[in-house]
């Protein structure tokens, strides 16, 4: 059994969450990024959190690694992005799996 509150993903360097987005345009590309802003000194290197020795918690509201609560969902909740681009098409991204 995974306990819901943990990513799926987390970086092998850093131990943190890293989010997975998944374009919409072309063949499915998928791309990570650490969960919280840097400046981190490395690049995302994703690995499966049943791989990671332990997971640093962040805070999805203030990116704290201090973090203190967690409110369980009922299901999943899939957050999309919906951005112009520059080439005039709107572009649609999956932000995060929570």
């Amino acid at each position: 059994m995974t306990n819901s509150s943990f990513p799926d993903f987390v970086c092998r360097h850093c131990h943190e969450p890293v989010n997975k987005f998944t374009s919409f345009f072309g063949a499915g590309e998928v791309t990570f990024r650490h969960g919280r802003p840097g400046p981190y000194g490395h690049e995302v290197d994703p690995i499966p959190r049943s791989e990671a020795a332990h997971v640093v918690q962040i805070c999805d509201f203030c990116s704290d690694s201090d973090v203190v609560w967690v409110y369980r969902t009922h299901g999943e909740i899939r957050a999309v992005i919906a951005a112009p681009t520059f080439t005039g098409r709107g572009e649609r991204r999956k932000v995060a799996k929570h």
